[in-house]
């Protein structure tokens, strides 16, 4: 049962990070995701799939910085991110150790996750200009 629950939580990640595109081949523009993000709730499911999202305490909310030139700040030693495709962003420390997210993003929300957990595990920021 656990293992029908993560891959239905996995599944809806990938799909709710897809939209079409039209302009086939070309990068994503990552107009979505520039900005400055504050993380407002996590959600740590435990595998039954009833597990609702936390709000984060003012105290562990924490800003980052996506710049228009793919410079980042506020996540820990990364300085750089790139769009891999529509859903998935990479972001780069300076000794060029990644990480790749699965990402959803509207005009004020936008949600991550590692994809590797073996439970559902995403952190949902909110824009704040």
């Amino acid at each position: 049962m656990k293992r029908i629950i993560l891959a239905l939580s996995i599944f809806t990640i990938i799909l709710a990070g897809c939209k079409k595109n039209d302009n086939q081949g070309d990068a994503p523009s990552g107009d979505g995701v520039i900005g400055t993000w504050q993380s407002v709730a996590v959600l740590n499911d435990i595998g039954n799939g009833k597990t609702p999202w936390r709000d984060l305490p003012a105290k562990d909310r924490t800003l980052i910085y996506l710049y228009a030139n793919g410079t980042t700040k506020g996540l820990n030693d990364y300085k750089n991110y790139t769009l891999e495709d529509e859903g998935r962003i990479t972001f780069t420390k300076t000794d060029n150790s990644k990480i790749t997210l699965i990402y959803t993003v509207n005009t004020k929300e936008m949600t991550m996750t590692q994809g590797a957990c073996i439970e559902a595990c995403l952190i949902r920021y909110v824009k704040v200009n």
